[in-house]
C-alpha cells in the first residue's frame, strides 16, 4: 500500500470479554502513524479522537513500539461505554498541515 487511507472499517474487538479498539500495521504506516508516537485521546459527540498534534503535555497514549509494525490497542471504561453495543467502527484519517488525527466512530 502506497497511498493513505481516508477511512477504513474494522470489527470492534474483545480481549478477555472487554471491548477494545485495535488498529495495526501498514494501515497506520501509510498514514504516517509511527511506532512510539504519542497522542491525546478524547471523546467528542460519541466519537473517539486520537490527536497526534495536541500539546505534548497532554499526549499520554503511545502507539505500540513492540514488533516491527505500529499498533494502536485501546480499551477501558469509556471505550466499553461508547463501542460495546456495536459490531464495527470506522477510522477516519486526517494528516495535513497542522492536523494529524484519527477519528473513530462506532457503526453497526
Amino acid at each position: 500500500m502506497t497511498h493513505p487511507f481516508e477511512k477504513t472499517i474494522h470489527k470492534v474487538g474483545l480481549n478477555k470479554g472487554i471491548t477494545r479498539i485495535f488498529i495495526e500495521g501498514s494501515e497506520l504506516q501509510v498514514n504516517k502513524i509511527n511506532r512510539g508516537e504519542k497522542f491525546f485521546k478524547h471523546f467528542v459527540d460519541g466519537k473517539l479522537i486520537l490527536d497526534f498534534f495536541a500539546d505534548e503535555s497532554i499526549r499520554k497514549n503511545t502507539v505500540s513500539k513492540r514488533g516491527e509494525m505500529p499498533v494502536i490497542d485501546l480499551t477501558g471504561k469509556k471505550i466499553v461505554e461508547t463501542f460495546g453495543k456495536y459490531s464495527h467502527f470506522e477510522a477516519i484519517y486526517k494528516n495535513r498541515n497542522s492536523e494529524k488525527t484519527i477519528t473513530i466512530k462506532p457503526i453497526k
